[in-house]
Parts: structure tokens; C-alpha cells; sequence
């Protein structure tokens, strides 16, 4: 079984190589970030602003997966029982045809 360092590790690999990704952000229940690839200030923001949501979902819901879209970016947040995984990407890059 994979460590959850490892894990982190190999979940940004996996998700970085794919086209439209801006950043992806590790954070904790309470927030703050563990792991990102993102500058420190931006992630922190992120962090901080969907932490919150994550928070409100969780005490109504059993939240798995939640997709956010904004005109500019696309927000997707995945809580994981150690943490909660966030992935920012442009969607006119990821969905463009090849």
C-alpha cells in the first residue's frame, strides 16, 4: 500500500500531464494547503475560498466529488479522507479538440 506522501506524489504527477491544468492544490480538512504546484500566494487563496465550501458540503452531504465552473477556470474538488484534492484548469485548453 502507498504511503500518503506517495500517493500525493503520485496523484500531482498523474494530473499534471494532463492538457488545461493550471494547478493543483493538497489541502487539509481546516484548509491549508500540504502540497501544490501552484505559487504559495495563489494557492493559499484557493485553498482558503473552497475550504470553506468543502466544509458546508460536508456536514450536509457525503461529498465526493464536486465541479465547479467559473468563465475563466474550472475548479475540481475531490475530499479524500487525509485530505482534499483540488485541481484548477482551463477548460477551453482540456476540452479543445486534437
Amino acid at each position: 500500500m502507498l504511503s500518503v506522501s506517495a500517493e500525493m506524489d503520485e496523484t500531482i504527477k498523474r494530473i499534471s500531464s494532463r492538457k488545461g491544468v493550471k494547478g493543483i492544490i493538497i489541502m487539509n480538512h481546516q484548509g491549508q494547503t500540504i502540497r501544490t504546484t501552484m505559487e504559495a500566494d495563489e494557492a493559499k487563496l484557493y485553498a482558503h475560498q473552497f475550504s470553506h465550501l468543502v466544509k458546508q458540503t460536508q456536514t450536509t452531504n457525503d461529498l465526493t466529488f464536486l465541479r465547479i465552473r467559473t468563465k475563466k477556470y474550472e475548479v475540481m474538488i475531490a475530499p479524500h479522507e487525509d485530505y482534499v484534492l483540488l485541481v484548477v484548469q482551463n477548460p477551453s485548453e482540456t476540452y479543445q479538440e486534437q
